[in-house]
């Protein structure tokens, strides 16, 4: 019986999907059309048994029919299995140019507005697609996005945001008029007796790390002081003064 259950799940949601995707709205149908997204270069070949069942990684070819196969894996073995399938399927819509990152969305049961929106990180144009759950069933999606994420931002050579990483993101100066403003999609721009600095940055965890635009070189180093206050840079000469939290 518990076989049975977990197979009509699979089947009925994926025909509930494909209804929503003709008869919804143009986001319904763009949402969908990237869920069940076949990359061309995925060569899926493997077999696994997942609580006794036989899966063929071939029948899992696009998001949505990985994801819900990532809910019921259990035993490390299984993880380790669908992993492997994750890696590959970011890696493939990588290679045909779809630039995707996951975030979980609890929408309370509430009419779906949001499906997705498009973000920008280190100069790159991302898609950030909507994965809804309700108050009691977010955890089933936890391994699968962080999975996806992790890979996707490996291939962008994207830093993942820790702790700190939304910390940094205001505006910092000093009575120098040195001033230093962060943006969240990992920018900055840095002024110091009239020289002007643009780039990337990144964090590990309460070190700041400025690169130029294309990341070839690194700046400016900083650390930011136990209250989230200031910045002082790696040789302690320069110290900014957070005055704005957003920009």
């Amino acid at each position: 019986m518990k076989k049975i259950i977990i197979v009509i799940t699979i089947l009925i949601s994926y025909s509930i999907f494909s209804q929503e995707s003709i008869n919804g709205s143009n986001s319904v149908k763009f949402y969908n059309s990237i869920l069940f997204y076949t990359p061309k270069t995925l060569n899926y070949k493997t077999v696994h048994k997942i609580n006794d069942i036989e899966f063929e990684s071939k029948n899992f070819n696009n998001l949505h029919r990985l994801r819900l196969l990532s809910w019921i894996v259990r035993t490390e073995k299984d993880k380790n299995w669908i992993k492997n399938r994750i890696d590959e399927m970011v890696i493939a819509l990588f290679l045909d140019g779809k630039k995707i990152l996951l975030t979980q969305k609890n929408n309370g049961g509430n009419r779906i507005t949001n499906y997705y929106d498009f973000i920008r990180l280190n100069n790159h144009s991302i898609l950030n697609l909507n994965l809804f759950h309700n108050c009691t069933d977010g955890h089933l999606d936890k391994f699968f996005v962080n999975i996806f994420n992790k890979k996707m931002l490996e291939l962008l050579q994207i830093k993942e945001s820790d702790l700190f990483t939304h910390s940094f993101i205001g505006i910092f100066k000093n009575k120098s008029l040195s001033r230093l403003t962060i943006t969240e999609d990992r920018k900055y721009i840095l002024s110091i007796e009239r020289r002007i600095f643009l780039g990337i940055w990144e964090n590990d965890k309460n070190v700041l790390q400025l690169y130029d635009e294309n990341k070839q070189m690194k700046l400016y180093s900083f650390e930011l002081t136990k209250n989230k206050k200031k910045l002082i840079s790696s040789n302690g000469k320069l110290k900014l003064k957070r005055i704005c939290t957003s920009n």
